[in-house]
């Protein structure tokens, strides 16, 4: 000790595992894709018109060949116009049983009168989607091969951003935003087939998003802890 202070070594240990936070590449095998918009390096360019948009893990592309379909790209998102954007995979590599978080911004007004699709993959019965409803609640279908079973949040609205979950197992569906309680409605899943699309119906080109995405991850199911900590990570991610 000298003049009342005292040096205080920290130890350091050989082998020593540094902590540090979950990032969503720690789910090992069940990260099926991740659309990251921070990844400015997978996203591709026509002045601020994304003409793709490839995830971090197995690099499917998300693509728009008409450039006034084109979302733009700025500021660590994506903004869909609600007119004619939106971003194409021309397969659908995903299992039937399968999980979706979004983090989004829902900028439409209440009661448009147009029910605004996310994400979607598959086409008629065999389709699913999540959405936003006419009077701005978070919305999901899941067909069955016959009919769409549905499940809708009405709260709370989606205005402004939002984190959104969507799981499917063999025998229900299941919804919820920003880690609040999950909206449940049995069905039987049939496969979706086809494609997968980012800002409209993969039925048809109807219902444009209109707003910004930042993130879109497909897992498998997951268990508590990695649900958890994706919720956890993904909540941080709302501010953009």
């Amino acid at each position: 000790m000298k003049h009342g202070f005292s040096l205080i070594r920290t130890p350091v240990f050989q082998g020593q595992t540094a902590i540090r936070d979950f990032v969503p590449s720690d789910l090992g095998a069940s990260l099926l894709a991740y659309w990251n918009a921070d990844r400015s390096d997978l996203i591709t360019l026509n002045t601020n018109k994304v003409t793709s948009w490839k995830d971090t893990v197995n690099a499917y592309d998300a693509v728009q060949g008409t450039d006034a379909a084109r979302p733009t790209y700025a500021n660590k998102s994506l903004t869909f116009d609600g007119t004619d954007d939106y971003l194409e995979l021309a397969s659908q590599p995903f299992p039937t049983e399968h999980e979706i978080w979004t983090v989004f911004q829902q900028d439409a007004t209440s009661g448009d009168g147009v029910t605004r699709i996310l994400f979607s993959m598959g086409v008629s019965t065999n389709g699913r989607y999540i959405a936003r409803t006419t009077i701005n609640q978070f919305h999901q279908i899941v067909g069955n091969g016959t009919t769409w079973p549905t499940t809708t949040v009405t709260s709370p609205t989606i205005t402004t951003r939002h984190l959104g979950r969507s799981r499917v197992t063999g025998s229900a569906e299941f919804l919820s935003v920003d880690g609040n309680a999950e909206v449940t409605q049995a069905v039987t899943p049939a496969a979706p087939t086809t494609r997968v699309r980012i800002g409209v119906s993969s039925s048809s080109l109807a219902g444009f998003w209109t707003g910004k995405v930042r993130d879109i991850i497909v897992t498998n199911a997951l268990n508590s802890v990695q649900a958890n900590q994706l919720q956890t990570y993904l909540l941080k991610r709302k501010v953009f």
